[in-house]
C-alpha cells in the first residue's frame, strides 16, 4: 500500500518550546516524523483550540483515521493468526483489544497525557487523565502516524 499524500500547511509555526516538546515525544516513542504540525494536531484537544483561537487542526479527525487504521491492523492480525476461528469470536476479541479501557491504558503507559493541549477548563476537569481523551488521543496518534508513514 503506497504512502497516503499529506496535506498540512507549511506556513504554520509552532512556538519553539512546543517544537521542542514534540521532539523529546519522538524521542520517547522511537517513531521519527518530519511533520510536527501534524503531530501537534494529534495531541490538540479541540477545547484547546477553543480558548486560544490558533489556526491549527484539532485532534477528531485523526483520531477518526487513526481508529480505522487502528481496526484494520487489529483485524489483519486476528485473521492471520486464528485461521480457524469464526468472525463472531474474532470481532470479540478484537472489540477487546481496541476497547477505550485498553486505549487509555496504553496512552498513560506511553505517556502521551503529558504531550495533550487541553483548555483550561478541560484540564481542570482533569482531562489529561480522562479515559476519552486518552483514548481519542492514542487514536489521533495512530491516524498521524498512518498519515507520516503509511499502514
Amino acid at each position: 500500500m503506497s504512502r497516503p499524500t499529506l496535506k498540512t500547511s507549511p506556513n504554520k509555526q509552532l512556538p519553539p518550546e512546543r517544537v521542542k516538546e514534540l521532539k523529546d515525544l519522538i524521542k520517547h516513542i522511537k517513531i521519527p516524523f518530519q511533520d510536527l504540525v501534524l503531530l501537534n494536531s494529534a495531541f490538540t484537544h479541540k477545547s484547546f483550540l477553543n480558548e486560544t483561537h490558533m489556526e491549527y487542526e484539532d485532534n477528531e479527525r485523526l483520531e477518526f483515521l487513526g481508529d480505522s487504521a487502528l481496526s484494520l491492523v487489529v483485524s489483519s492480525y486476528l485473521y492471520q493468526r486464528f485461521p480457524k476461528d469464526r468472525e463472531g469470536k474474532l470481532s470479540k476479541v478484537k472489540s477487546r483489544i481496541v476497547s477505550g479501557a485498553v486505549l487509555s491504558k496504553i496512552a498513560i503507559q506511553l505517556g502521551l497525557n503529558r504531550y495533550l493541549l487541553l483548555g483550561k477548563g478541560e484540564k481542570a476537569n482533569g482531562g489529561d487523565t480522562n479515559r476519552s481523551n486518552l483514548e481519542n488521543v492514542l487514536e489521533a496518534l495512530l491516524g498521524a502516524i498512518y498519515l507520516e508513514h503509511g499502514i
